[in-house]
């Protein structure tokens, strides 16, 4: 029997049982679209979460000082960030570059004070590529030029026991001492997190460099691209055209590894639940398939009686499934 009456047999077979066949298919078609689904889904949030991550904590491709990922000191910084930035821009005029710096300190008003956190910002940059200000439940965005303004968290707020317009003072190490600035609250945010929520304030980037007496540094420069999968030939790039040895180039999961890694993670054991889910589904149209075959044993006895050759039965079975699955 040649392979193309074998086709047309396993065809028949599979419209002799249509009921059967159908609901085959159905269970074919459904764990296949249960499957897509699952892993679009996955997908989706781990994006969304790279996303949020890269927009508030750091970019696609970050520069910081050499030295700053295993160590983290206030001190390591990236002089002439301006021009860092600017040539960046140029490299990448469809991307956003930010500009931030992060110190701690000691946040005081005239009812205590509390160690902070302080993430010193471009405010027009920073609103391009973060939802600080769809965060804010009272006052107001950060202003460009704003090196007074400060914008904290909710519970901090009611720590400290001031509102929009009080007073607070920042102090942190600056160059070589201690220096502290004044300022005036000009916004209260909420994070849905009551750690970031009473340990997080935000400055303006100019405000920092005040502060720590240290004009044109910033922490780190980033670059926040449209495809975020771009980063690791971005960082090639710019690492060869800024080509400076007091800093180091780094793609979003070299410059936030515990974000990297539990993405990681959560991804490996989501693989192995599909696929679990993906085994299950497979016996469940294995056991169909078993089925029509017990069912039809005294047919193949026929079939064979008449001459086919037992492999080419095979064959017939064979084909049935594969049309199955190809349909499904």
């Amino acid at each position: 029997m040649t392979a193309l009456a074998l086709l047309e047999l396993a065809s028949r077979n599979l419209g002799r049982n249509r009921r059967r066949s159908l609901i085959t298919l159905a269970a074919i078609s459904g764990g296949l679209a249960l499957f897509i689904w699952t892993i679009t889904l996955a997908t989706g949030s781990y994006r969304q979460m790279i996303r949020a991550g890269v927009a508030s904590q750091a970019g696609a491709v970050v520069v910081q000082g050499a030295g700053y990922q295993e160590d983290p000191d206030q001190a390591t910084v990236v002089t002439d960030a301006d021009g860092v930035a600017a040539a960046m821009a140029r490299r990448y005029p469809e991307g956003i570059v930010t500009r931030r710096s992060f110190l701690s300190g000691l946040l005081s008003s005239s009812g205590g004070s509390v160690g902070v956190a302080a993430t010193a910002i471009d405010p027009v940059a920073e609103a391009q590529v973060s939802d600080w200000g769809d965060k804010l439940v009272e006052g107001d965005y950060l202003d460009a030029g704003d090196d007074r303004g400060i914008l904290i968290g909710g519970e901090l707020a009611e720590i400290l026991g001031v509102g929009l317009g009080d007073k607070l003072v920042l102090m942190a190490q600056g160059a070589g001492e201690v220096s502290s600035r004044l300022f005036r609250v000009r916004g209260i945010f909420s994070t849905g997190s009551a750690a970031l929520d009473s340990s997080v304030a935000l400055i303006s980037l100019g405000a920092a460099r005040g502060l720590l007496e240290r004009p044109g540094v910033a922490t780190q420069v980033a670059l926040h691209l449209p495809d975020i999968d771009e980063a690791p030939a971005a960082r090639g790039a710019l690492r060869a055209a800024l080509a400076r040895s007091d800093l180091e180039v780094l793609t979003w999961d070299e410059a936030l590894p515990e974000m990297a890694a539990m993405i990681r993670r959560d991804r490996e054991t989501s693989d192995l639940m599909m696929g679990l889910v993906g085994v299950i589904a497979a016996f469940g149209v294995l056991n169909t398939v078993l089925m029509s075959v017990m069912e039809r044993i005294r047919e193949f006895g026929v079939l064979l009686a008449l001459g086919m050759p037992p492999r080419q039965l095979f064959a017939m079975v064979l084909l049935e499934g594969t049309l199955l699955g190809a349909l499904g």
